[in-house]
């Protein structure tokens, strides 16, 4: 049985291949030996934690549970979803523990906790007056962060964490684990490009410094991983441009159904927009049809407002229950305060420009060209290569 290292590349769409490709050269080397899909769909909500869980377990939102990033309410600091209890379904990582075998995870989404992770580093995002390292040591392997933590501390910015070097050091991390654990299931997400398209966007010159991070992050890791471990590295979601905001809840705010603290944040409550990037959901409380129907109208006439998801699109992202939900235009993104982003995702899937791609590299996968699938393919391939039972 081979081993497996599976690299997301967090916003490397299918649009940006071509130049990633064009200036990476460990990126060449394996897409030389890599049986290649392009023009794949991601999965409906095109956002991180949802699209990760979806490869992790073969399933969409709407069955394992994790339909966003973050808690639905419009908070200025929302919960992030990174307790691995949260998923309903079984996960790659389980499903190899039940086969005795050893498993890693470095920054993973919704991995926090998870008993079934040998050597864990979790992604956390803390809230105002958590401690980073604190939070760690609750949610993943502690005296293992600790060592790794000590040992790669230098190449981390003091202070907030910054990208391209979170990266850099969760490289270090998970090639120290490769070399010295060799576990059967690796699984390394990098997120520069994604940090650096939200804050400058995607013509932005700074996207070089992610590229040459990406390509230099991969080398390491593919050294590390030497010729014992099959590859497959994917793109959860894309980027599109977003220079403009729309702000749903002033809608509900100016009707009275929402309201706002001194600080300009909204009070909880049963009746607002949660918003997720490229879409928007009414969550309604107890209004009225009539009222529904108002607010709908009042979105439509938004500029930015690009159409109402399909019945299919809300089932999928497991939001069926909810009376609508709509996307914006690209160039335009749905926030509960604005954050002057430039880039963003949450898109529906068939918008243009925002495929994505995936390969495997290993004995049974051919070198060549593929267009076409969906992201989920990678969680068929995964459970092959370890000879999993995945459950579905």
């Amino acid at each position: 049985m081979r081993k497996l290292l599976l690299i997301s590349v967090d916003a490397i769409g299918d649009d940006a291949f071509d130049i990633f490709l064009s200036n990476s050269p460990n990126f060449a080397r394996l897409v030389e030996r890599s049986c290649v899909h392009r023009g794949v769909s991601s999965i409906f909500l095109s956002n991180t934690y949802p699209v990760h869980t979806s490869v992790a377990t073969g399933f969409t939102p709407k069955y394992h549970g994790i339909i966003n990033n973050t808690d639905p309410f419009p908070s200025k600091h929302p919960k992030w979803h990174y307790e691995a209890k949260k998923t309903n379904v079984t996960t790659l990582w389980q499903a190899a523990k039940e086969k005795k075998l050893r498993t890693a995870a470095v920054m993973w989404p919704v991995t926090g906790g998870s008993r079934e992770i040998d050597y864990n580093i979790p992604e956390l995002l803390t809230q105002p007056g958590e401690n980073q390292i604190l939070l760690n040591m609750k949610y993943g392997s502690k005296l293992l962060q600790l060592h790794l933590f000590l040992k790669y501390k230098k190449l981390l910015n003091k202070g907030t964490p910054k990208q391209p070097e979170t990266d850099y050091f969760s490289t270090a991390c998970m090639a120290y684990i490769l070399r010295k654990k060799s576990p059967d299931l690796a699984m390394m997400h990098l997120t520069a490009y994604d940090s650096l398209c939200h804050e400058n966007g995607l013509n932005s010159g700074k996207l070089e410094a992610a590229y040459e991070a990406m390509d230099a992050n991969l080398g390491v890791l593919l050294e590390a991983a030497g010729d014992k471990y099959d590859i497959i590295l994917f793109s959860d979601h894309s980027q599109l441009p977003a220079e403009n905001s729309i702000l749903p809840n002033k809608i509900l705010e100016d009707s009275g159904y929402i309201e706002t603290d001194e600080n300009g944040e909204y009070l909880h409550g049963d009746c607002f927009f949660e918003c997720c990037g490229g879409c928007a959901f009414l969550h309604e409380g107890d209004l009225k049809l009539s009222e529904i129907e108002k607010i709908k109208r009042s979105v439509q006439s938004l500029t930015g407002y690009e159409r109402l998801l399909r019945a299919d699109e809300m089932d999928i992202c497991g939001r069926a229950d909810l009376p609508f939900g709509f996307a914006a235009k690209p160039g335009w993104t749905c926030e509960a305060y604005r954050k002057n982003e430039k880039a963003n995702h949450g898109y529906p899937v068939d918008y243009d420009n925002y495929k994505v791609f995936y390969l495997c590299c290993g004995k049974n996968f051919s070198p060549g060209i593929l267009y076409g699938g969906s992201l989920l393919n990678i969680t068929e391939k995964a459970s092959e290569i370890l000879n999993l039972n995945m459950k579905h």
